[in-house]
C-alpha cells in the first residue's frame, strides 16, 4: 500500500485473546462468506496487514486505496476502518468502509442464549 498503516493508530482495538474477522460488511448478522476465505485476526499487528491485502489483492480491481480517513467504534463488537479510495467503475473518489467484527467465544454465546430464552 502506498500510504502506510501505522500500527499505533489501532492500538487499543482488540483485546488480546479475542478473535476477530475483517469484512465488508457491517451487519453483525451478515454472512461472512465460504469458510475457505475467512481469517482470523488475533492482535493489533494484523490489522494493517489484513487491510493491505484487502485492498491491494482482493478488491484491487474495483478500488485504489488513497488514504487512511480513521476508525469508529460502532459497539464493543464492531469497528469501522473508514478509507477513501477511487472507485474505478464510477471514476471518482469514495468513502469505503471495512468491518472489524469481534467473534464471540463458547462461553459469550451460551450467557447469550441462556439469557434469549430465559434459562438460569
Amino acid at each position: 500500500m502506498s500510504k502506510l498503516l501505522d500500527i499505533a493508530t489501532f492500538t487499543g482495538i482488540i483485546k488480546p485473546g479475542d478473535i476477530y474477522i475483517l469484512t465488508g460488511e457491517s451487519r453483525p448478522g451478515a454472512d461472512a462468506g465460504p469458510i475457505e476465505y475467512l481469517y482470523t485476526i488475533r492482535s493489533v499487528e494484523e490489522i494493517a496487514p489484513a487491510i493491505e491485502m484487502e485492498m491491494e489483492i482482493v478488491l484491487a480491481e474495483m478500488y485504489e486505496y488513497k488514504q487512511f480517513l480513521g476508525l469508529s467504534k460502532k459497539d464493543c463488537q464492531i469497528c469501522e476502518i473508514n478509507l477513501l479510495c477511487y472507485d474505478k467503475t464510477l471514476e471518482k473518489e469514495v468513502k469505503f468502509s471495512l468491518y472489524l467484527h469481534k467473534i464471540q467465544t463458547f462461553e459469550e454465546n451460551l450467557r447469550e442464549i441462556k439469557r434469549t430464552f430465559r434459562i438460569p
